[in-house]
């Protein structure tokens, strides 16, 4: 989920894939890890705040997780989902979920690379993990301060880190509770058909589709639509987004 996510957009997205009766969802705040950062500026051109969330506009984007996980099946702990939604604080156990590629045991997480190891008892040990994550609202490192990605926090949850009485049986309740039923309005969602990429990170498709707007239903005369109804996205129809991936691409060369 990143700033320009739509929550109406997730919870349709939730509907229409409920009524096809999927497991679940892992569903996590994207934020400005290095990597990112990095590819962002280079590649794209683009700051990454203007993509990425801050803390304070996680809790907006997920304000309603806990509605949506009685509705349907959301992989992370309650606990996690209480902290998404800002109703409590969770330190950091970035430990618990820990990445191993070709160099080893990556720490101190899947996000950030300070060093590898060839053991994962020689990471728990050597590391200083009184340097990572959030206490008590304080960023310990600055690359940690808007981080409440599930592969550090989900795990806090289960473990019983910042422990909260009741925190046990909410999670025995979710691991052994009924799955909520299937959507039964889920098929009546006009799932996407890519049209939407004009609110992520390719915004350009959005600024496109507003400024030719009017040129856009006259090429569709053109090409013999006759009319410029039905042709929104979620119907199906692709002739739109065929239109709007020309248009980005003439406009691309024009700039070059």
């Amino acid at each position: 989920v990143y700033k320009e996510t739509d929550v109406h957009e997730l919870e349709q997205m939730f509907e229409f894939f409920s009524s096809l009766e999927v497991d679940g969802h892992t569903i996590s705040p994207g934020y400005d890890y290095d990597a990112a950062k990095q590819d962002m500026v280079r590649r794209l051109g683009r700051q990454p705040e203007d993509f990425f969330l801050t803390r304070a506009l996680t809790r907006q984007k997920f304000a309603k997780i806990q509605d949506w996980a009685r509705r349907f099946t959301i992989f992370g702990t309650p606990v996690y989902q209480e902290f998404l939604a800002g109703k409590r604080e969770l330190t950091c156990t970035a430990w618990a979920i820990p990445t191993r590629n070709i160099k080893g045991w990556k720490a101190p997480c899947y996000l950030m690379t300070d060093g590898h190891y060839a053991r994962y008892q020689d990471m728990l040990d050597q590391v200083d993990w009184n340097r990572y994550g959030v206490v008590n609202g304080v960023a310990r490192d600055s690359r940690c301060e808007n981080c409440m990605v599930h592969c550090g926090y989900d795990p806090s949850g289960a473990l019983g880190t910042n422990y909260q009485p009741g925190d046990h049986w909410k999670n025995f309740k979710y691991n052994f509770s009924p799955r909520p039923a299937p959507s039964k309005t889920g098929h009546l969602v006009q799932a996407f058909n890519g049209c939407s990429i004009g609110k992520g990170h390719l915004a350009e498709a959005n600024a496109a589709l507003k400024t030719g707007l009017a040129g856009a239903k006259s090429a569709f005369r053109n090409h013999g639509s006759g009319s410029d109804e039905g042709g929104s996205c979620g119907n199906g129809e692709t002739s739109q987004r065929e239109l709007l991936l020309a248009r980005l691409r003439q406009n691309g060369s024009s700039k070059s």
